[in-house]
């Protein structure tokens, strides 16, 4: 039996205990990584789960207790607590990784989990004696007993470090002492793979937060195992076709498709066909493919369908519907969702617990016996937004967005 926690009384949001809600973001980030490569997994999974543990530790001072709890009315400079939940994020991974800028991308996803990504030189540049000061009076104001109550919670569900504020002081005095290797070390390394690192530690860590607070229940993001391969040739194996010339060149096209050997090494493919001889099935089949390819080495993607213009994705969105019911199945929003900026901010699911699906909403269909729950608008946009579907359909806009970006709600569907 799992030992009970006590309460530090301490919020991160209105009605919202901080124990918990640290608890379960870096629980939130560790069940999104499942789905990523296991050397991924390796990498990320200790400092990512560090992030959500610390990011809002800051939280904990008087100044923004009061705030939440509307006993004052704290200017904005007071109530800040990310850069204080940041250092100590840094600190903390410092004893999980020997990678110093790893532990530094870290600090950086906690320091900015509220604001946007800025030039990665500058983070190195913008601590100084007065940050410090302000950092050792916020220290000064957090109550002894309530954070020695969280930092206990802390420890107990997986945080490596047991916080305490004399340790925390220590490493609010030697932290600029940090920065100049850093410095020194990113201006020596500026490469890919430090882009996509960071970029995946901050929207790991954006969407779990954003998600905890508006969501709450790991349930919702559940993915439903798929027997899909096949959609595609089941769907048309029940259209009836002319046997006309066109028809017979489609049919050609796609069994070439088809019977492509997928080399998993070999990272782009293009299918080059003639408008008419079914690009849109035959782009989805060899995603399908490829998904389930990925599936049987322990790596479970999702399908990301980007066009061009919003009318091509109304018209590819039909037919891809048309398939998934075709295969006795619902296209509902965690199957197949559109995203664009006109799309419609509503979002379904398929839930097998009513009593479990009734914390989001009382409005239930019944179709072919399924049980179908359908989000409230705030609940609908963060499952839209972090693209909480397996197959999604998108403008090359959202996708180029998400990929090359510095903004905050850009960057959390990034993982």
């Amino acid at each position: 039996m799992e030992e009970p926690l006590f309460s530090s009384n301490l919020f991160s949001h209105p009605n919202k205990i901080l124990d918990e809600h640290l608890i379960n973001v870096a629980n939130l980030i560790e069940f999104f990584l499942r789905d990523k490569p296991e050397s991924i997994q390796k990498k990320l999974l200790p400092v990512a789960k560090i992030a959500g543990f610390t990011h809002d530790l800051g939280k904990a001072t008087r100044s923004f207790q009061d705030y939440i709890t509307s006993k004052s009315n704290e200017n904005a400079k007071k109530t800040q607590h990310t850069k204080f939940s940041a250092v100590c994020s840094y600190y903390i991974c410092k004893t999980q990784t020997e990678d110093d800028l790893l532990s530094f991308f870290c600090y950086v996803s906690v320091r900015r989990h509220h604001s946007n990504l800025k030039s990665i030189l500058e983070e190195t540049q913008i601590f100084d004696e007065e940050e410090k000061e302000f950092l050792l009076k916020q220290l000064e104001e957090i109550d002894d007993r309530s954070f020695n109550i969280l930092a206990e919670n802390l420890y107990k569900k997986g945080l490596p470090v047991l916080l305490n504020k004399k340790l925390i002081e220590q490493w609010i005095n030697d932290f600029p002492n940090e920065l100049k290797p850093i410095k020194r070390q990113l201006r020596k390394t500026s490469n890919i793979e430090n882009y996509i690192t960071l970029n995946l530690l901050y929207s790991l860590l954006l969407d779990a937060d954003k998600s905890e607070v508006v969501i709450g229940d790991l349930k919702a993001f559940e993915r439903r195992n798929y027997n899909e391969e096949n959609w595609v040739k089941n769907y048309l194996s029940k259209m009836n076709y002319s046997d006309s010339f066109i028809n017979q060149l489609r049919k050609q096209a796609f069994e070439e498709v088809d019977s492509y050997n997928i080399d998993l090494n070999q990272k782009l493919y293009l299918i080059n066909i003639p408008t008419g001889l079914g690009k849109t099935l035959n782009g989805l089949s060899f995603a399908l493919k490829l998904k389930n390819r990925l599936k049987a080495m322990g790596i479970n993607p999702r399908i990301i369908y980007s066009l061009p213009f919003l009318s091509i994705i109304d018209q590819n969105a039909k037919v891809i519907e048309d398939v998934i019911k075709y295969n006795s199945l619902i296209p509902t929003s965690d199957l197949f969702l559109i995203h664009h900026h006109l799309s419609e901010m509503s979002y379904k699911q398929k839930n097998e617990s009513k009593t479990d699906a009734s914390k989001y909403s009382s409005n239930w269909q019944d179709k072919n016996d399924d049980e179908i729950i359908e989000y409230e608008p705030e609940q609908a946009k963060i499952l839209i937004e972090g693209w909480n579907s397996e197959i999604i359909i998108t403008t090359f806009v959202q996708l180029f967005h998400t990929l090359l970006a510095y903004k905050n709600s850009n960057i959390r569907k990034f993982h």
